[in-house]
């Protein structure tokens, strides 16, 4: 019972009727059934990449930049390996906490015709697409039986993940307003106590006064003072959200010591400290003399109080008002709308995919059949065992 090829070739061509008929039955048979599935429409928006600094106080070139772009916005957030801001967007839209404000915003649980909210985000997860492009722009898709509820709720997507992304960065701006809240508080007691202490100083010496390098040296100081205090409030925030083992928290610490260390120069002069670093700083503080190191002393006080309070009141004015700032935080490039066509059904391919499985199945059944009237032909005692096998079953089945 050898076969080649020609051999299942003529089989096929002796019934090639049944094959054919078969598959023009189920061709028809799928179409008809087709027409009465009810159309699905996909709506889709477009959504730009994050920007670096989006959200930041706006102090990308100042003390706080760095907080601004790590806190406040997508730019300075540490992101895993391949990671974008763009997939984070991905990923919040994703997100149950968007999905239920989808649901509740389009009262979708109605629609669903379910009570729990989890069956709701699910059916609703089930209909999204998101995806991200190279370029980082995001596609977001929603498919319903209605184009126009399509369309909503595909830009509801969008409105819920802003809503999202300002109720973060409103949290970060009151935490980092707070913050600076509290230390301007405690600078201000400072410089009303070194406007004293120099005001008092100056009455008891009224001949003191200080030559240009000191001078100098102080508003140096009183630079390095500013710096070092918004980099301990950098430092705070940080740890507010991340470990103190994050790469930032780290780098922020490492950024305090060097400041402190060029105050300690300034102070002690630069025993042990390479020539480089101590250009400019020549003559400490503790070399002056004893009266005129005394003014120095309470004149860099001031400067630096001083310049602290301004810093920080700056800082404070900005967190405020990031703090109130409502304007969005996603750019859109394309509004979804309602889809004029429809996605699914697809009836051209539901009956290509129908009509090819009824010929594949057509083609084994003959084959079988073909090979059980070889068997009865050249092998009768294989038939009759068959035979008797199928009458057992039958008379199992009766």
């Amino acid at each position: 019972m050898e076969a080649n090829l020609w051999d299942y070739l003529a089989v096929i061509i002796k019934w090639r009727r049944v094959i054919i008929a078969n598959f023009l039955i189920v061709a028809v048979i799928v179409a008809v059934i087709s027409l009465f599935l009810p159309p699905w429409y996909e709506a889709r928006t477009t959504i730009l990449p994050p920007e670096k600094e989006m959200g930041s106080l706006g102090l990308s070139a100042g003390l706080l930049g760095g907080l601004g772009a790590a806190f406040l916005g997508g730019g300075g957030m540490a992101l895993p390996a391949f990671a974008t801001p763009s997939d984070v967007y991905a990923a919040i839209l994703k997100s149950r906490r968007v999905a239920e404000k989808v649901v509740k915003a389009n009262d979708l649980m109605e629609l669903f015709d379910t009570e729990s909210m989890t069956s709701a985000v699910e059916t609703l997860k089930s209909r999204l697409r998101v995806n991200v492009g190279k370029e980082g722009i995001i596609t977001v898709a929603y498919e319903d039986k209605e184009p126009v509820r399509a369309a909503q709720v595909t830009n509801s997507f969008v409105e819920q993940l802003n809503a999202v992304n300002q109720e973060v960065n409103i949290s970060k701006a009151k935490s980092t307003r707070e913050f600076i809240e509290e230390r301007l508080r405690q600078t201000k007691e400072d410089l009303r106590t070194a406007e004293e202490n120099y005001r008092e100083f100056q009455e008891k010496h009224r001949a003191i006064s200080l030559d240009d390098q000191v001078r100098a040296q102080i508003s140096y100081a009183a630079q390095l003072e500013g710096e070092l205090a918004m980099a301990e409030i950098e430092l705070g925030v940080l740890r507010k959200t991340l470990s103190n083992s994050h790469q930032e928290v780290r780098r922020q610490r490492a950024r305090i010591e060097e400041i402190k260390k060029q105050l300690r120069i300034l102070d002690e002069g630069p025993q042990g400290v390479d020539s480089e670093e101590a250009i400019g700083m020549k003559i400490p503080f503790s070399e002056a003399p004893a009266l005129g190191l005394e003014l120095a002393r309470f004149a860099r006080e001031l400067k630096v109080q001083g310049t602290v309070f301004e810093l920080l009141t700056q800082q404070y004015e900005q967190a405020k008002i990031q703090e109130n700032k409502d304007t969005p935080t996603v750019n859109v490039l394309d509004r979804a709308c309602p889809p004029e066509e429809r996605v699914r059904p697809a009836r051209a391919q539901l009956v290509a995919l129908a009509g090819a499985i009824s010929i594949f199945i057509t083609i084994l059944a003959v084959f079988f059949v073909e090979y059980l009237y070889r068997i009865k032909t050249e092998k009768p005692e294989t038939w009759e065992r068959i035979s008797g096998m199928t009458a057992s079953l039958k008379g199992d089945l009766s």
